[in-house]
């Protein structure tokens, strides 16, 4: 009956020495996940300070395309501008060349001519 009981304890001795390794694994994989969820916490709770609502994010959309828009339509007037600009050199050249020494006749009255007909076809500029 002694090898009995010394068999018993020797398989009981064994499935105790598995069940503390089986223990330290468990505790292991927990402090591990509960490392990762103390992480995954403080992410949450950084995000959730830094979030903006729904709203908010439709208001600084909003404000972006409106920003936009306002943007290229003063690009467009710019561009415009710069052209109506580039023009009005041009006549302003043709107009000095009337009122040079080479022009022989009535270039000042050409000259001022050129200038108010540029004018009114370019009321913008006025």
């Amino acid at each position: 009956m002694l090898p009995y009981w010394l068999q018993q304890y020797a398989e009981l001795t064994q499935e105790h020495a598995y069940a503390k390794q089986m223990a330290i694994q468990w505790n292991d994989k927990a402090v591990t996940e509960k490392a990762r969820a103390d992480i995954a916490e403080i992410a949450y709770v950084g995000l959730e300070q830094e979030c903006v609502s729904r709203g908010e994010y439709e208001s600084l959309l909003d404000k972006h395309t409106t920003t936009t828009k306002a943007y290229r339509e003063e690009k467009e007037r710019a561009d415009g501008l710069n052209e109506r600009l580039n023009d009005f050199m041009l006549t302003v050249r043709e107009a000095t060349e009337y009122l040079s020494w080479r022009n022989d006749g009535d270039g000042n009255g050409k000259a001022l001519k050129m200038i108010y007909k540029w004018l009114a076809e370019n009321p913008e500029s006025k």
